[in-house]
C-alpha cells in the first residue's frame, strides 16, 4: 500500500535487484479481484517482458517464474490487467526465491519413453521437448472402476551428484475429474518415490515440482539415469469411455 497508479508509472507488483548475476526468479502470486494479470520484466526491458498469456491469476496461489541463461540484476513482477473500468487489481505474493551461477540448474535431456497403460494417439519424445502445443496423446485405458494413463520418462542427469532435481510437467486432458501424479524411482531402495500429485484440467497446467528432497537417491550413480512416471486417473463419469492425456513438455532440472 497506497495501491498503485499504472497510468502514471506506478506499477502494482514487486521489484528486487542483486549485485549478484541471477539466473532464474519464481515466486507463488495470488489475486482477490480475478482475473489479474502478470508480467515479468528483467533488467527494466519492458519492451520485451516475460508474459504469460494463458495463465491468469486467481484465488489460490499459482507459481510464476524464469530462467535465463543470459542473466539478470533486476526483476519486476507487475500486474498488468488493471485497465479502465478495473483499474483495482490486488495482487499477493508469497515464498519468493532466485539463483545465482552456484544454484543454475541443468537441464536432464530426456532419452525415452514409454507408455505403461494407454494407447498412443500421436505425438512422442520430441513433443515433450517445449510448452508449444504440439502433443503427445494418449487415450486412457480401463483398470477396474478407473481410467487410466501410465508414462514412464527416461532422463540422464549431466550430473551424478546433485544438490537439487526439479521436474516440471506441461498436462491437459479431454475431460474434467482427472487427477495426475508423479514418481520418481529411488536408486537407493529400488523404490517409486511419489513427488506430488495435482489435478488435470481441460486446460493445459504446468506443474512445478521444485526442490525434491534428497535428489540424490533419484540419479543412478553409474550414469545419471532419471527415472520418472507420470500416471493419470479418472473415475465417475470418465469410466467406461475414458479420456485423452496431453502431455505437452516435460522437463528435468538438476543442478550441482
Amino acid at each position: 500500500l497506497p495501491h498503485g497508479d499504472p497510468f502514471n508509472g506506478i506499477n502494482d507488483g514487486w521489484i528486487g535487484s542483486s549485485s549478484e548475476t541471477l539466473y532464474a526468479v519464481g515466486g507463488w502470486i495470488e489475486t482477490n479481484t480475478p482475473p489479474a494479470s502478470l508480467a515479468l520484466i528483467l533488467d527494466g526491458n519492458e519492451a520485451d517482458p516475460v508474459d504469460f498469456p494463458d495463465d491468469q491469476l486467481g484465488t489460490q496461489h499459482k507459481f510464476f517464474g524464469v530462467i535465463d541463461t543470459d542473466g539478470f540484476t533486476q526483476f519486476e513482477f507487475r500486474e498488468i490487467e488493471a485497465v479502465p473500468p478495473d483499474e483495482l487489481k490486488y495482487i499477493f505474493g508469497d515464498d519468493f526465491f532466485w539463483a545465482t551461477a552456484a544454484d543454475a540448474v541443468q537441464p536432464a535431456p530426456l532419452l525415452a519413453w514409454n507408455i505403461l497403460a494407454g494407447t498412443s494417439q500421436g505425438g512422442g519424445l520430441a513433443a515433450l521437448q517445449a510448452s508449444d502445443d504440439n502433443y503427445a496423446a494418449i487415450l486412457s485405458a480401463p483398470s477396474g472402476s478407473r481410467q487410466l494413463v501410465g508414462v514412464l520418462i527416461i532422463a540422464q542427469s549431466p550430473l551424478t551428484a546433485v544438490s537439487r532435481l526439479n521436474v516440471i510437467v506441461e498436462s491437459g486432458a479431454s475431460g474434467n475429474g482427472i487427477f495426475g501424479l508423479v514418481r520418481l524411482r529411488n536408486f537407493d531402495d529400488n523404490t517409486w518415490y511419489t513427488l506430488g500429485i495435482f489435478p488435470v484440467t481441460v486446460n493445459d497446467v504446468r506443474q512445478y515440482l521444485l526442490d525434491t528432497p534428497d535428489p540424490n537417491r533419484f540419479v543412478r550413480d553409474s550414469d545419471g539415469l532419471v527415472l520418472a512416471q507420470i500416471v493419470t486417473i479418472g473415475y465417475g463419469a470418465i469410466f467406461p469411455n475414458g479420456y485423452t492425456l496431453r502431455l505437452d513438455q516435460v522437463q528435468v532440472e538438476v543442478a550441482p
